[in-house]
């Protein structure tokens, strides 16, 4: 049976960075489901959403807000209301503050894109 969502070891010197997608409206209700996470010392999550056209660098692309700082006992799902996007998003995970050992199972759902 295969596993869903992403299994992300908690290091804190590399973000990490979903596939760009293409949007589906200039606005949109993201999801973001916490399976289970180990992040010890105050550790935690921050959750990015980025977009840019198809024509520009990766390396440069806005950002349109973030979830809520994500820990360990916070409650799941997260949900973030997100206006502005260009034809491709993606999200940008980093963490903070987080012990040698700690990793984070989750799961972004496909976004609730509301019509222009």
């Amino acid at each position: 049976m295969p596993a869903i969502g992403q299994f992300l070891h908690a290091d804190t010197s590399t973000p990490y960075y979903t596939p760009w997608a293409g949007r589906g409206g200039n606005s949109a209700v993201m999801v973001l489901e916490v399976i289970a996470a180990a992040l010890t010392g105050g550790g935690s999550m921050s959750v990015t959403v980025q977009t840019k056209n198809s024509e520009n660098d990766d390396s440069a692309p806005d950002s349109l807000g973030s979830f809520t700082s994500i820990t360990a006992s916070s409650a799941t799902p997260f949900t973030f209301f997100a206006q502005g996007f260009k034809e491709l998003y993606r999200l940008k995970v980093s963490f903070v503050s987080t012990g040698a050992n700690d990793w984070v199972h989750f799961r972004d759902l496909d976004p609730s894109w509301l019509w222009n």
